[in-house]
């Protein structure tokens, strides 16, 4: 434990330290990012563990592991951060520009599914001069709804919604492996889990939903530990990775909606390995924006029931 003496409250800087050492993995890398020494480093991070009064992370010889604790504080770091970012940037614009433009969320992999409807939208919600469709993740959106930067936004699950924030289900769909149309075909993960595990893997950062749920119903609902993991954040990127047969991944149905070609699709059908898509909006608006709440959700909907008539029937499963 650090002496009483040095202890004191954890400012903007020892956040984003936190926060980048989930990427990097590294001190030595932070090092080289900021303009501090490692001891400085690893003091400030020290204060900061002692201050939350768990054990965030690990060090081990492949690098910084990040305990369920720390993951768990991730994300409110990550939060805080993105608040007071996004607070520096409104102060920037007018209150009569802001209300001029109205700011939609979308998930990234929920683009194509959605996009649509973006016409329609717009010509449904005319009160403003001004559209912007936010592209972000996962974890960004939520903040940003809450501060109310966006008004609405598509996320896939998330289990930190703020208070503030109202959801609405619009549609769930499986989780699927996805491999190279050049790897070994597997007709039962059930019983030939044991081969993925010398498999190479390539999911997500931690922090992402879809991380935590592929670690939770997957490889621990299967008892595989990866022999290598590739950390990315789009799943456009991971796709053709999959295909040159770098590793598999996994991906909610929806994301293989129009984009197939060259991917060998395997159903774990483990019931609980699904994803959820909701959308979100500030409570204190849901009155302002009834009528086009219950436009989006109709028009969600309908969408997503053609992609699965038409696109759902494509995908046929190795």
């Amino acid at each position: 434990m650090i002496s009483r003496k040095w202890r004191r409250n954890m400012d903007k800087l020892d956040l984003e330290l936190f926060t980048s050492l989930a990427h990097d993995r590294s001190m030595n890398k932070l090092a080289l990012t900021y303009p501090l020494s490692y001891s400085t480093i690893a003091k400030r991070l020290q204060l900061l563990e002692d201050e939350v009064g768990k054990k965030l992370f690990i060090r081990t010889k492949a690098g910084a592991e990040f305990t369920l604790e720390g993951r768990k504080f991730y994300y409110f770091a990550y939060k805080t951060l993105l608040t007071l970012n996004e607070g520096i940037r409104i102060t920037q614009y007018s209150d009569e520009e802001d209300n001029e433009v109205f700011q939609f969320g979308v998930n990234n992999p929920v683009i194509r599914v959605i996009s649509p409807i973006l016409l329609p939208m717009m010509e449904k919600q005319n009160l403003y001069k001004k559209w912007k469709i936010q592209l972000s993740t996962s974890i960004e959106l939520p903040m940003l709804t809450s501060c109310e930067v966006v008004q609405m936004a598509i996320v896939n699950q998330n289990d930190y919604i703020p208070d503030n924030v109202a959801s609405i289900e619009l549609f769930k769909e499986p989780i699927l492996l996805v491999g190279s149309k050049k790897h070994k075909k597997y007709q039962d993960i059930r019983h030939t889990s044991f081969l993925l595990r010398d498999a190479r893997f390539i999911i997500p950062k931690r922090g992402y939903p879809l991380r935590e749920l592929i670690e939770e119903r997957f490889f621990r609902a299967f008892n595989i530990r990866p022999k290598q993991i590739i950390e990315l954040e789009n799943s456009c990127d991971t796709k053709t990775l999959v295909r040159e047969g770098v590793g598999y991944t996994l991906l909610p149905r929806s994301s293989l909606w129009l984009d197939s070609e060259g991917l060998s699709i395997y159903d774990p059908h483990e019931e609980n390995l699904c994803q959820r898509f909701y959308l979100i909006y500030p409570k204190r608006l849901e009155e302002q924006h009834k009528e086009m709440i219950a436009f989006v959700v109709k028009s969600v909907r309908e969408q997503v029931d053609f992609y699965r008539d038409n696109e759902g029937q494509k995908l046929k499963m190795s």
